[in-house]
């Protein structure tokens, strides 16, 4: 159904666009702080402009009107009238303004017409506002002087051209001709005297009480606007940038025939936190049967691609479900590099992982029963349950731990702990870092890799799977320790067939 998978599409692209700005939150929100200070200084740090704007009418005169048979014909008005605009503005009317004021600048100075109707209107700006009606106001005045003067110089030239048309006619010779020549001229000097530049000023410029420039309201909205959107802009590069995982897509496209068997949310110290995340730990015991025709592992190797990623957390949670189960577990924790699991534990490190693989202790005589309380206080593992374990720690930490990690060492190593157990289960160091491991890994029965929402990097997964299908090793399930952002419930795995 096309329209069905639209609205699909849509909606994953909202709840996606929803997720990067709740992640992103503060940096978006720092964009948008930063740009309106930044508006905000600019604004107040901009000199002060006022407008000050005079306008005139214009009055088209028709010269050929007033001497009939030597007019050019009518003018377009609009025409006219944006020629009168740019002649307002011309250099000669601002020199007869420079001339009675003195220098104009800083001051600018534009003209426009008012729509069809032949008004001109004259703006001034000027960061001082008397200064700017004072200019608005010559320019107005100035300009009806230079039409006028211009007008008289036609008139003029018209007059001189009629009388010399005069000359011409013999003066004893009366015709009428003659007579309308004359009766012409009368009417050319009456216009030249009574001439005003066909412009009258409708509207003298005033001192503007607030300044036109900068306007601090509107340089900051622009400027929380513009900030909003370069905030979500680097939002969305920084979180394309981001090599971290953040949901279980992203994971199961590293794993793609690999079933998520846990969800483990963040273990805060609410009490209702920690009820959630140890009913989790019962969720992944209970998904771990699924997996099994026979209801569970006898032998499993948790792990993880990088360190910090909650591996030892979740082993030791894992052993203190199934112990809780009644179930004899067996913790092994073959980190002999960062051994997280024993220093949580406070475990003997006299003897151990190490001391068993130089064959100088048993199996039997190295297992440690340790309580565990549910507290998050102290470092490494974090347990959500109280309980007691059954744990074989790493022991004194070697030089060169690939020299104790032979292939015979390790299978002498598991055979013993399996004999001493119905399940154990192995804390390794991290494969993605290591390849200590892969031999235990061939030789459990299942491996569980662990992670971090937020955390693990999709370079170190994606070469986690790579080792892992080099060995011939395919995990038997994945294990999410969430984000605060997920919402998706650790119950709804769903075992296949």
């Amino acid at each position: 159904m096309p329209g069905e998978n639209t609205r699909r599409d849509v909606a994953a692209q909202l709840r996606e666009f929803g997720r990067v700005l709740r992640e992103q939150k503060w940096l978006v929100a720092l964009c948008v702080i930063l740009a309106g200070f930044a508006a905000a200084a600019y604004s107040s740090s901009q000199q002060k402009i006022y407008s000050s704007t005079a306008k005139l009418l214009l009055q088209p005169g028709d010269l050929g009107a007033a001497i009939v048979g030597t007019g050019v014909g009518s003018t377009d008005p609009q025409r006219q009238a944006a020629t009168d605009s740019q002649l307002v503005s011309l250099p000669a009317v601002g020199q007869r303004v420079a001339k009675r004021l003195g220098p104009l600048a800083p001051a600018t100075i534009s003209t426009s017409q008012s729509g069809d109707a032949n008004i001109i209107s004259v703006d001034v700006r000027d960061p001082d506002p008397n200064r700017a009606a004072s200019i608005a106001n010559a320019f107005a005045s100035e300009y009806i002087k230079f039409r006028s003067e211009a007008n008289k110089r036609r008139y003029l030239l018209a007059l001189r051209t009629l009388q010399t048309r005069l000359d011409r006619i013999p003066k004893r010779k009366r015709s009428s001709q003659r007579t309308r020549l004359r009766q012409q001229a009368k009417d050319l000097q009456l216009l030249s005297s009574l001439q005003t530049g066909d412009a009258q000023v409708i509207q003298d410029a005033l001192p503007a009480g607030a300044p036109v420039s900068p306007k601090p309201t509107r340089d900051l909205v622009l400027g929380v606007i513009f900030g909003a959107f370069l905030g979500i802009a680097l939002a969305f590069l920084r979180d394309r940038l981001d090599r971290r995982v953040k949901n279980q897509k992203e994971v199961e496209e590293i794993f793609p025939d690999v079933p998520v068997i846990g969800w483990i949310p963040k273990t805060r110290r609410a009490a209702a936190s920690k009820l959630r995340t140890s009913d989790a730990f019962y969720a992944l015991r209970t998904n771990l049967g699924y997996l099994t025709p026979n209801g569970s592992f006898r032998s499993l190797l948790v792990t993880s691609a990088m360190a910090g990623e909650g591996k030892s957390s979740v082993a030791m949670n894992l052993g203190l479900v199934m112990s809780g189960l009644d179930e004899h577990v067996l913790l092994l924790d073959a980190d002999l590099r960062r051994p997280a699991l024993s220093r949580r534990v406070e475990a003997d490190s006299r003897v151990g992982v190490s001391t068993i693989l130089a064959g100088d202790t048993e199996v039997d005589t190295a297992v440690q029963r340790r309580a565990v309380d549910a507290s998050m206080n102290g470092t490494g593992p974090v347990p959500a349950l109280a309980g007691e374990l059954s744990l074989v720690p790493s022991g004194p930490l070697p030089t060169s731990p690939q020299l104790l990690l032979t292939a015979h060492a390790l299978d002498g190593l598991l055979k013993g702990a399996r004999m001493a157990s119905d399940v154990l289960i192995v804390d390794g160091p991290p494969i993605g870092a290591v390849a200590d491991m892969l031999p235990v890994a061939r030789n459990v029965d299942a491996v569980i890799v662990v992670v971090r929402l937020y955390h693990s990097r999709k370079d170190a997964l994606e070469r986690l799977a790579a080792q892992l299908a080099n060995a011939k090793v395919t995990p038997a399930g994945l294990v999410l320790l969430g984000a605060a952002a997920e919402r998706k419930s650790y119950y709804d795995y769903a075992p296949a067939g």
